[in-house]
This record gives structure tokens, C-alpha cells and sequence, in this order.
């Protein structure tokens, strides 16, 4: 019988990102495509850290303030400083 190979771990969830280092930075420099699903994961990741007390440092992109403004978010929004 064929076995499968080791299974991949899943990603660890973003509560588990958010409660790492003070900051989380998330680079979407070179991010050329994104759909308001990403724009919800970031949004998600930037509630984590502001229930955990933390910084989030995004790097945008021309298509992450192109997927913002299509999902009538502000970019800046996304942003969240420690202790706000």
C-alpha cells in the first residue's frame, strides 16, 4: 500500500502571530494581486494585535490600497499601534 508523505502543519492562527514580539510586521511589498479576503485576513490580524496589546506594521502595495479601496476600507486603518 501507497502511503502518503508527512502531512503539512497547518499555519498557526493568527492569535498565535499576534501574541509573538510586540510588533507584527506583515510585508505585502511585493503583493501584485489580492481580493477582500486578504484584506479581512489582514483586517483580522490587525484585531488580534489590538486585543493583545500590539503593534502591527503593514508594508502595503499598489494592489493592497487598490483591494482596500475596492472593499471601501482605508489602508491606514489597517494599522494598528500598541497601546491604541
Amino acid at each position: 500500500h501507497p502511503t502518503a508523505g508527512p502531512a503539512l502543519a497547518p499555519p498557526p492562527p493568527l492569535d498565535a502571530l499576534a501574541s509573538q514580539p510586540p510588533k507584527l510586521t506583515i510585508d505585502c511589498h511585493d503583493v501584485e494581486e489580492c481580493d477582500l479576503t486578504f484584506v479581512q485576513i489582514l483586517m483580522a490580524a490587525r484585531r488580534s494585535c489590538r486585543e493583545g496589546n500590539r503593534g502591527l506594521h503593514l508594508v502595503g502595495s499598489p494592489a493592497l490600497a487598490a483591494a482596500c479601496t475596492a472593499a471601501g476600507v482605508d489602508v491606514d486603518l489597517l494599522v494598528a499601534n500598541k497601546g491604541e
